[in-house]
């Protein structure tokens, strides 16, 4: 009896137990933890080339991609369908300046945005945009104002004190006697003097004697400058016009306007035809008049 007893007394605090405890479900799978994935972002809008510096650079802008960490810049050269290498990663800006660039060349680029999770990037579509190096008339006529101030500019630093025209030497060249007048610059003594400014601004063989080319020579430790060197300047520029060009040659047709100067009785204007050849990361303007190298 008292074994029964027992063993009621124990089946109801069992179920007691049971009532009170808080309801459990013994067979419901744990929840995980929740976790925000990174997505990848969307194509970036807006992009587009221009020329900072024609011949040169090209720079390439685009549209903010909001959440993006950077971007990655590719470039092609043999078509929009051509092979790609990427050339730069941005953060932090949405521009790009493409440098030391060929000129009559096409450049293909495309853009991508990324974010980086956990030290990984996520990479979106590609936009896509090209655009040519080739120089316009526009630029041309800009360049070619350039190339006269800088001529300008030197017959000043060259000859601002003027020459000593009572100082005359000739000389003869291929059968024509040309006149040479002393610098009165005293510090400008040998040709060497002389190649230290001009090669700021131009081909240093403009210096060479025994040519009709030569607009220096040095004799008895002072020097001279040809008559056609001294006050020339050119004319004023009324157009400019490409005939052609490459990624080393360009050829321009340059029309000048003489007021009466340099030697012309009356207004006049002489189509000059110039050359620009690209070398040493510098456009140097060939003057099939002058015969001169101008480094700009």
């Amino acid at each position: 009896m008292k074994t029964t007893t027992r063993l009621l007394a124990a089946v109801l605090v069992a179920l007691l137990l049971l009532t009170t405890a808080p309801a459990q479900n013994f067979f419901a799978v744990p929840a995980a933890v929740s976790a925000s994935a990174a997505t990848a972002p969307a194509k970036i809008a807006g992009l587009f080339i221009t020329t900072t510096n024609e011949c040169q650079l090209l720079k390439l802008t685009w549209k903010n991609q909001s959440g993006a960490n950077g971007y990655q810049i590719y470039r092609s050269t043999t078509g929009k369908n051509g092979s790609f290498k990427k050339i730069a990663t941005v953060r932090g800006r949405t521009a790009f300046v493409d440098k030391n660039l060929k000129n009559a060349k096409t450049y293909y680029y495309k853009v991508r945005a990324f974010v980086t999770e956990n030290g990984k990037n996520m990479y979106g579509p590609f936009a896509k945009a090209h655009l040519s190096t080739r120089m316009t008339n526009a630029y041309a006529k800009k360049f070619m104002k350039k190339a006269n101030q800088v001529y300008l500019d030197w017959i000043f630093l060259m000859e601002g004190d003027g020459i000593d025209t009572e100082e005359a030497i000739t000389v003869p060249y291929d059968g024509v006697e040309y006149d040479y007048y002393m610098l009165k610059n005293k510090n400008i003594k040998t040709l060497k003097d002389v190649e230290e400014i001009v090669g700021k601004y131009f081909d240093p063989s403009i210096l060479y004697e025994g040519t009709s080319t030569a607009r220096y020579i040095e004799k008895n430790g002072r020097v001279y400058a040809r008559e056609t060197a001294v006050g020339c300047a050119f004319g004023i520029i009324r157009d400019v016009k490409i005939q052609s060009q490459t990624d080393k040659k360009i050829q321009l047709s340059v029309p000048y306007y003489y007021n009466g100067s340099y030697g012309v009785d009356k207004p006049t204007t002489f189509n000059d035809r110039v050359t620009l050849k690209y070398k040493d990361a510098h456009w140097i303007v060939v003057s099939d008049y002058e015969k001169t190298h101008y480094i700009v």
